[in-house]
């Protein structure tokens, strides 16, 4: 809230005195201008000091400094990246990550994840083995060109995480759909499901504060190469620990965005009478109707609906509107949701234990196997 300063002055004197307001100037503060100031004179029973008895008093208002639009445009001081730092450590920052996560993987295998094409690209650049070494010295977490264990020849090795983020997009794609298989829910609602999982809003948020950025080896960071690592983790995940643990990394990160969120509403389906129609088909209800359970306001800006879809005398669901029409629409998505068991009250999505693919480790193993084996011939034949 701006500050308001109001600055009382007195001034003395038996006829109105002349006050320029727009020259009155203080440090850091904007005064309001007035057009026209008008006096009020007041008599006092006992005069101020070699002044009159006539005074005239005026409030003028101050109003606190507003930010001016420069000040917005002002960029602040950058803080250099941690892998910019003197107390970098690549080896330690890797070992902390896969520690944190739960997971385990080489460390040719973790740098190859790490490496983007750019990286290998200003490398190819060099042609003299003295410049290399210069160039190698500048990598992050690498700061004596003399140690014994020089991480450096892995990162030449010209393997990049390409080929591992192609692997891991299409293991995410692979696993929501043996996942949505097991749930009973109409196959457009679960390609929204699985569209909405792997957009790329949904892997930037999660491969940002993951901790991935500070470790990537590239030339210029940016959020494509970010969520290009993650993809890449994923499908090295997936080529040395297999199906099963890909899984269970896939659903504690990804599929668990779905938590809090209407899946009925993002699915929106166009004709949601058709759905209810089906489900209640398939269990041997009776067929349903929408009944009108009370109103309050018709035929007037204010007014309100309140529909029921019924089955028989069990009600599937409620919704209200300023219309029928839109009444009628919450009330059969509300019924969808009571059906799936996608309401707000229910548990929602199985997860770790309630999930199928969860209680047979073996099983999502040998799928992935199968899979990756097949990925393996149709890339061998396309080359």
């Amino acid at each position: 809230m701006t500050s308001q300063l109001y600055l009382g002055l007195r001034l003395i004197g038996r006829s109105p005195l002349s006050f320029n307001v727009h020259k009155f100037k203080l440090r850091n503060v904007k005064l309001k201008p007035f057009d026209n100031i008008r006096w009020r004179h007041s008599e006092g029973d006992r005069p101020a000091l070699g002044t009159s008895r006539f005074g005239a008093s005026v409030v003028v208002k101050l109003m606190g400094r507003e930010k001016d639009e420069d000040d917005y445009h002002l960029e602040k001081p950058k803080k250099p990246p941690r892998n910019a730092q003197t107390n970098w450590n690549l080896d330690a920052e890797m070992a902390a990550f896969l520690k944190r996560i739960g997971e385990d993987l080489p460390k040719d295998m973790f740098i190859t994840i790490l490496t983007d094409e750019s990286h290998l690209t200003s490398l190819t650049t060099v042609t003299n083995e003295h410049e290399s070494s210069k160039i190698r010295t500048h990598i992050p977490g690498l700061r004596d060109k003399n140690e014994k264990e020089d991480i450096s020849s892995d990162i030449t090795n010209n393997l990049s995480n390409r080929e591992f983020s192609i692997l891991g997009k299409i293991f995410i794609e692979f696993y929501f759909k043996e996942y949505f298989n097991n749930i009973d829910l109409p196959s457009q609602c679960i390609n929204s499901c699985i569209s909405w999982l792997t957009s790329n809003d949904i892997l930037d948020n999660i491969s940002s504060n993951i901790g991935l950025r500070d470790m990537i080896l590239c030339n210029s960071l940016s959020i494509d190469i970010i969520r290009r690592c993650f993809l890449a983790f994923i499908g090295g995940l997936s080529d040395h620990c297999g199906g099963y643990r890909t899984g269970l990394f896939v659903q504690d990160f990804i599929l668990t965005q779905l938590i809090g969120r209407d899946i009925i509403l993002r699915w929106n389906p166009a004709d949601p009478a058709k759905y209810v129609n089906n489900e209640v088909n398939k269990r041997g209800f009776q067929p349903v109707e929408s009944r009108l359970i009370r109103s309050s306001g018709e035929h007037t800006i204010t007014s309100a609906y309140l529909i029921g879809i019924y089955s028989g005398k069990s009600c599937l669901g409620q919704g209200s509107g300023i219309s029928i029409e839109e009444a009628e629409l919450e009330a059969l998505r509300s019924s969808l949701r009571n059906l799936y068991g996608l309401n707000p009250s229910s548990l929602g999505l199985p997860l770790h234990n309630d999930n199928p693919l969860n209680n047979n480790p073996r099983l999502l193993d040998e799928l992935w196997k199968d899979k990756h084996i097949e990925l393996i011939l149709n890339y061998s034949l396309v080359a």
